[in-house]
């Protein structure tokens, strides 16, 4: 074992400081509640960077120290422990065979590394599962076929759709998957080789703009309405800026802007994009800089210029409804039918491209996406409008 950083990142540029055990080949971290700098960390200890260096040094060996008894004592006990054995120990947790209580546990770590959105998902699917007589106490081998068929139907009765209801069974597939390996369930009381998540897939409903709608939501007058300018230059924004999503806009800063070039890393997946600055994108940057040039961040979405993880969620969301708010009040304005949300402009501009001649293969990699059957899913749910709008090309041969 030894302690390490770990490989990501927070937001005000330290890194969690871990204690990495490594068994029969397989890897655990446990989170030292300390965070440091690359510069403050050196050889398994704080340099005389950080602060409070002493101390934290001495709070390391104090844990070292109780690692290592435990590990000793786990082996006079039953040398073939596993490592989550040896981290509830660690932790002072009691190995449980309640549910529950393994999941609770799970939402906690995830708190802990600063993974706030899965944190939260499990965290729902858990007060779901909660409704559910008798989940106080259920054990592993209880969570069967039959019980996942009984949390279906609960769930569909409270107006879940087979869209929130696969989710919540995901996060409950990979629960059962990480507690077979700690040896809290036998593989073969899994019961996700019966029930099939897969069955509960439905057509998405990938709304869209025709060329007509977009440009009605472009020239939109907002005298009266000039609350709603924000919401109007971020969506316009995201179309000419190949449907960059509403988080990855949060967090742009003017950094990433270089000349003509928008350089940025897509949060969800990692992605790594560099992007020709279309004049309209520049129009919209030139209107934050005459009056943000002296900030962090390009859009005026965050408060706080060194957010924390979790507060960093807590104001995506709360802005996030914000936006999708006025954008359904810019629809009305404009006359437009259709439900605006964050990720219409991102479904506009692959449709747009689409009937513009485009290549799928094209707006697949414009958009970074991991294969064009992923673009597919976006363009084949065209509305009658589109297709008429197209098929009405025949009338020019």
């Amino acid at each position: 074992m030894k302690f390490k950083l770990r490989n990501k990142v927070r937001p005000d540029g330290t890194y969690p400081v871990v204690l990495q055990i490594i068994k029969d080949r397989k890897k655990r971290e446990v989170y030292t509640g300390y965070y440091s700098t690359l510069r403050q960390f050196e050889n398994q200890e704080f340099t005389r960077a950080y602060p409070n260096r002493t101390k934290a040094n001495v709070g390391l060996l104090e844990l070292k120290k109780k690692a290592s008894d435990i590990i000793a004592g786990l082996k006079q006990g039953d040398s073939d422990f596993s490592l989550d054995d040896f981290v509830n120990a660690l932790k002072n947790k009691p190995k449980s065979n309640y549910v529950l209580d393994y999941m609770k546990s799970i939402i906690e770590e995830r708190m802990l590394s600063n993974s706030i959105g899965t944190a939260k998902t499990e965290k729902d699917t858990l007060n779901a599962m909660k409704r559910i007589e008798g989940f106080q106490t259920l054990k592993f081998h209880e969570l069967n076929y039959d019980w996942l068929r009984n949390f279906e139907a609960h769930l569909r009765s409270r107006g879940n759709t087979n869209g929130g209801i696969s989710v919540k069974m995901r996060v409950i597939r990979t629960m059962l998957n990480r507690a077979i390996k700690s040896g809290l369930m036998k593989k073969d009381k899994y019961p996700f080789d019966d029930y099939k998540i897969s069955s509960l897939k439905s057509t998405p409903n990938k709304r869209s703009l025709t060329k007509d709608q977009f440009i009605s939501i472009r020239d939109l007058n907002l005298k009266g309405h000039q609350n709603l300018l924000l919401s109007k230059l971020i969506f316009l924004f995201s179309f000419y800026s190949r449907g960059i999503n509403f988080y990855d806009i949060m967090l742009l800063e003017w950094k990433n802007i270089e000349g003509d070039q928008l350089r940025y890393v897509r949060r969800k997946t990692k992605a790594k994009f560099q992007i020709e600055l279309l004049k309209s994108a520049q129009d919209i940057l030139a209107h934050f800089k005459a009056v943000s040039a002296d900030k962090k961040y390009v859009f005026p979405l965050l408060v706080n210029e060194n957010p924390s993880a979790l507060q960093l969620h807590n104001r995506k969301e709360k802005m996030l409804k914000k936006y999708n708010s006025d954008l359904k009040v810019l629809a009305e304005l404009a006359g437009i039918n259709v439900p605006l949300t964050s990720y219409v402009s991102r479904h506009s501009y692959a449709t747009i491209m689409k009937m513009s001649g485009t290549s799928s293969d094209i707006i697949s990699q414009s958009m970074g996406h991991s294969s064009v059957d992923v673009t597919n899913a976006y363009l084949k749910s065209f509305d009658s409008d589109m297709i008429d709008e197209a098929n009405r090309k025949l009338n020019d041969l």
